[in-house]
């Protein structure tokens, strides 16, 4: 016969048998399992107990177990007793039962098979603490020299475990797999915080309620990488991976949105993927990613193109590039401040929202269709290889270039208004050749500039430009079709 086959076979009757009858089985003493080409199943009682319940159970779950009632004898509880009794053979002179077919096992053992299947720990080196209504919440470990941390489903007193508690393994160093069960709903702020050899987390596979991360769940652990992509889960909360420094990749599944810090100073983190529902990115939430150059949804080839609302400096020294913005975009609150790796900022699904990318490097801009204005500060201290204002541009808002590094700015034909240092402190060219209109410039506005090349004003305009006073303290070589 093929033991593991049999003993395979046999485990998946136990655990149909064993929860209908667990009450009735206890007072027994022994299981006789005899192996041939068709496994049976004894179980060893005397003659006197009620073996109604189990001969129920047995019909119901439609198992091949057999009773089998012994007398009282001595010493009936022998194994090779057992063996010869129901057999009719005889274990050899020390020998096992197994040297003849059989396996004999205390009721104890097998329950704690049964009970391995259904998630219960045999023997557990956590603490718990009962919430008094059939559930419970691991508090901590026993046995701090775990490394390999595979939490129950139960507790030793039957309660479901739906919960892992504040700072439960806090600065744990000997941790190195986790695997957490579907029954947990809710890890607590700081429950794996600082455990730095944390490589490898499984989380719930197949739950029915969404898990929820607190303040900083697994904050400064050494996990490589997250998958939550058959996990229910909804957001990622405030501060939940910061400072993980091995993290490389996250599969962030159905989540939609990421709270503030959520992954701050992960510095080689590379790639974000979700499903497509993700919609909102908090405050600094990838600050100092400075590896992070994809953000997106699994089936697209755009980073952050489902994003609608973004909060203060969320990419704030990150390596993010290559943006496609939603047409749904609500807000921008200065997330990209201080990206030096920007590349295609793209704005031409939306209309008219537009962000603040100050100290950031981008190499090509497209606006948005219908944009009326850059408002202050937008382009500060950035760097970017050329732009061109479109036409539908009527003002530029104070210090919307000012310290910026351009090659070379063409102004639309709509532009009225120029805000106060506008342009400071700038070395660039400038074409205002299709400026058709009178502008309003205010103070400063093209102050400290030095030109590179030449200031390209459209013909006879300058009497409608007063623009001379605005290059105060500026150096500039020669300009081009000026009247007079």
């Amino acid at each position: 016969f093929d033991l593991v086959d049999s003993l395979h076979n046999l485990l998946k009757d136990l655990n149909i048998f064993f929860p209908r009858c667990r009450r009735a089985h206890r007072g027994s003493r022994r299981f006789h399992f005899r192996c041939s080409q068709d496994y049976y199943f004894d179980y060893v009682l005397d003659e006197s107990s009620d073996t109604s319940a189990l001969e129920a159970a047995i019909a119901e779950a439609g198992s091949d177990i057999k009773l089998h009632k012994m007398g009282y004898f001595y010493p009936a509880g022998d194994e090779q007793v057992i063996v010869c009794e129901i057999t009719g053979k005889s274990v050899p002179e020390r020998g096992i039962p197994l040297m003849v077919g059989a396996v004999v096992d205390n009721v104890g053992t097998v329950l704690n098979i049964v009970d391995a299947f259904e998630g219960k720990p045999v023997t557990d080196k956590l603490k718990y603490k009962s919430n008094g209504d059939g559930t419970c919440v691991i508090t901590g470990l026993k046995d701090t020299t775990v490394k390999h941390l595979m939490l129950p489903t139960k507790s030793p007193d039957g309660d479901t475990v739906v919960s892992i508690d504040h700072e439960a393994f806090k600065s744990n160093k000997t941790i190195e797999t986790l695997v957490i069960p579907d029954t947990v709903t809710s890890i607590g702020y700081s429950a794996f915080q600082g455990c730095s050899n944390l490589k490898s987390i499984t989380f719930p596979q197949s739950n029915k309620t969404p898990i929820r991360f607190n303040y900083q769940s697994f904050g400064f652990i050494g996990v490589v990488d997250i998958d939550l992509s058959k996990t229910l889960i909804e957001e990622i909360s405030n501060n939940a991976f910061c400072g993980c420094k091995s993290l490389k990749t996250a599969n962030l599944g159905d989540v939609s949105k990421i709270n503030n810090f959520a992954f701050q100073e992960c510095v080689v983190l590379e790639s974000v993927i979700h499903n497509g529902k993700l919609t909102s990115i908090g405050e600094r939430a990838f600050e100092n990613t400075k590896k992070l150059s994809v953000l997106r949804s699994k089936d697209s080839k755009h980073n952050l193109d489902t994003i609608e609302t973004f909060s203060y400096h969320t990419f704030y020294g990150s390596a993010i590039r290559d943006i496609v913005f939603s047409e749904n975009l609500k807000a921008t609150n200065s997330a990209f401040e201080g990206c030096l790796n920007l590349g295609t900022v793209d704005f031409s699904k939306h209309t008219n929202k537009f962000a603040t990318f100050s100290g950031s490097k981008i190499e090509k801009i497209i606006f948005p269709s219908a944009i009326t204005s850059i408002g202050s500060s937008v382009f500060y201290n950035a760097t970017i290889d050329s732009i061109v204002i479109p036409d539908t541009v009527t003002e530029i808002g104070s210090r919307a270039f000012a310290d910026a590094n351009i090659k070379k700015i063409t102004f639309g034909s709509g532009l009225k208004n120029i805000k106060d240092n506008a342009f400071l402190n700038l070395s660039t060219t400038y074409d205002f050749s299709k400026i058709k209109e009178d502008l309003t410039i205010g103070s400063g506005a093209f102050a400290n500039n030095t030109f590179t090349k030449e200031v390209n004003v459209a013909l006879g305009s300058m009497q409608k430009i007063p623009m001379i006073e605005h290059f105060s303290s500026s150096t500039c070589t020669y300009c081009v079709g000026v009247d007079n």
